[in-house]
């Protein structure tokens, strides 16, 4: 392949854990440059090998790798000046302040590459740490950790920008706060960005595609969110309360226009194409109790997570 231009590209990935634990099988993946994608998974669903694999940390037993047309398992040392990586769990010194961090950090770079300076003030304003450059790395919350974390990840000016969880554990401000950044890398760094996640608001927020993994296999080629999103105005999340017996409750695996469905002692929840939903309420009009409801909501991409992870093939129902 040998494509400069192309930040991942990848063919028949493999990976095996001795003695023949498979984690990864048969992943191909091709990212082009200015793209943001998301890694969608449970653990152990195979995104952190992935992560490493891109990274250079980590080998495929099988397959062809590149990253801007090198390969890993001979220019690593090339590979490694034009990515940054960030992984899930990371330290630094807790004696050294923001700003001697992200000095010893850019020393350790190619300064030939760019103004090391003013790379630094840059990502020093992007991620609006001005007023934390003396503070010791001990005394900071997780969440301004993550940010010195992401900007220890620019600091050599990287083409490509691989992020392991990068909003994990963060409270809901940091959680935001860390979005945002995400959103402007593209546009004020010009970056490409790999995020993977299992947090599927943060990947909906910022990403252009996205994919999923489970149990070490991807489950569809990465789709646009913008596609997604059109055809997700096709479907909608069903939910019908009320102490229904299952005695009155209709047969309804035997519907077409009904996706899936499950029941709980809450009633019944299911997936149906929107101009169904009214057919559905009178389908239920008579059924007792008088006094239940029946709210359908606009389906989100945790639904499609939802309906992936049951094997549900909701992309066939809508074509």
């Amino acid at each position: 392949m040998s494509d400069e231009s192309l930040p991942v590209y990848l063919e028949k990935i493999k990976r095996i854990y001795y003695p023949d634990k498979v984690v990864l099988d048969n992943i191909n993946l091709t990212v082009a440059e200015g793209e943001t994608v998301g890694i969608l998974g449970n653990n152990g669903a195979g995104k952190t090998t992935l992560i490493r694999i891109l990274s250079t940390l980590l080998l495929p037993s099988y397959g062809i790798i590149e990253i801007f047309g090198l390969n890993p398992s001979r220019e690593a040392t090339q590979i490694k000046q034009l990515i940054g990586y960030l992984p899930e769990r990371f330290s630094f010194y807790p004696n050294f302040s923001v700003i001697e961090v992200l000095e010893f950090f850019s020393r350790l770079r190619d300064h030939t590459r760019v103004d090391q300076a003013d790379l630094r003030e840059r990502v020093i304003k992007a991620l609006d740490i001005d007023s934390y450059l003396h503070v010791p790395i001990r005394s900071l919350s997780k969440g301004m950790l993550h940010k010195v974390g992401l900007g220890v990840t620019l600091i050599h000016d990287p083409r490509l920008l691989i992020l392991d969880e990068p909003t994990s554990g963060l409270d809901p401000l940091a959680r935001i706060q860390v979005r945002k950044f995400l959103l402007d890398l593209s546009d004020d760094f010009d970056k490409t960005v790999l995020i993977s996640s299992h947090i599927l608001e943060d990947i909906e927020a910022v990403c252009d595609r996205v994919f999923i993994l489970e149990k070490g296999v991807m489950l569809h080629q990465p789709l646009w969110i913008s596609e997604l999103k059109n055809k997700f105005d096709q479907l909608r999340r069903v939910e019908i309360r009320g102490d229904i017996s299952s005695e009155s409750i209709p047969d309804l695996a035997t519907i077409d226009d009904i996706l899936y469905f499950q029941t709980s002692s809450r009633g019944i929840d299911l997936y149906c194409h929107q101009q169904y939903v009214s057919s559905l309420s009178s389908l239920f009009s008579d059924v007792p109790p008088s006094d239940h409801t029946v709210v359908a909501n606009p389906v989100i991409l945790e639904d499609i997570y939802f309906l992936n992870h049951t094997k549900v093939e909701w992309m066939a129902y809508l074509s």
